[in-house]
């Protein structure tokens, strides 16, 4: 039988040949478009609960920065139970946490302040 199939397999193998290289062409474009496909699943995994679980990690940071916070200030007011050392610790807090906030902000913006006026600068020097 494979005398008679060899004739045949000669006239067709360059067809498979070039369908070959165009697959193998086809998968090294997909690989370099997505790379995640190539990713091993676990990273994958990892990744996508990094992210979701971002929002919980700043949150509880937070948490624990504002009970930091209210602790120091509650030992600085004299550590009784009183309604004034109790009030006199949430605002400080309060204050604090407001004051790192608006500083926080401020960077943020005058940072990106600083980046447009470079933008605008190099545009209008162009």
């Amino acid at each position: 039988m494979v005398p008679y199939l060899a004739k045949p397999f000669e006239i067709v193998k360059p067809y498979v040949k070039a369908a070959d290289d165009l697959g193998d062409k086809i998968l090294s474009k997909l690989d370099e478009r997505f790379p995640a496909v190539k990713t091993p699943t676990g990273d994958l995994v990892n990744g996508v609960f990094a992210i979701v679980s971002l929002p919980i990690r700043i949150g509880s940071a937070g948490r624990d920065h504002l009970l930091t916070t209210y602790n120091a200030e509650y030992k600085k007011c004299g550590n009784n139970n009183s309604v004034t050392t109790l009030s006199k610790a949430t605002v400080t807090t309060a204050l604090i946490i407001t004051t790192e906030s608006l500083t926080a902000i401020s960077n943020f913006v005058g940072s990106k302040k600083e980046d447009v006026k470079q933008s605008v600068n190099e545009r209008a020097n162009n």
